[in-house]
């Protein structure tokens, strides 16, 4: 005998886009990386990959510059591709620019959230993952390593 299971969804609100203006992604944003620990039990500060603030200082022609800092010896520079469709997707590249991360690059892929009607408080958020692209510090680093970050408006 096949049993079937149904799931019924009920949408009672449909998201929208936050803006088809892409200044709301122009500015500052508190980004935070976690590790892709599937096991529900692993503390939550163990998951902790990277904490730091992003800004996006430009867009001009689906072209994106900006910066992440991590504090005063770990910056990086920011330069992206934006695609402006139904959802706004951010493809970014980060490189290391201070003395102690010149080895460090990553590539961000991410989207911007989409706005609930009913939202309270809502903030833009953007949500993705990042690989880290070149191995760094002698190599315990190593490239292809992949994590989930989120980066919430300012």
């Amino acid at each position: 005998m096949i049993k079937f299971l149904f799931f019924t969804i009920i949408c009672l609100s449909h998201p929208a886009a936050f803006s088809s203006d892409l200044s709301v992604l122009i500015g500052r944003w508190t980004y935070r990386s976690l590790i892709n620990d599937p096991n529900p039990n692993t503390d939550f500060n163990i998951l902790r990959f990277g904490v730091g603030i992003m800004t996006i200082e430009s867009i001009e022609n689906g072209d994106l510059k900006g910066s992440l800092d991590f504090g005063p010896t770990f910056q990086m520079a920011l330069t992206g591709k934006i695609n402006d469709g139904q959802i706004v997707h951010l493809m970014i590249h980060g490189i290391g620019i201070s003395r102690s991360n010149r080895d460090w690059a990553y590539d961000y892929e991410s989207h911007l959230s989409l706005k609930w009607p009913n939202g309270v408080n809502q903030r833009p958020t953007l949500l993705g993952s990042v690989i880290r692209s070149a191995p760094h510090s002698g190599g315990t680093a190593q490239a292809g390593f992949v994590a989930s970050w989120v980066a919430v408006k300012q």
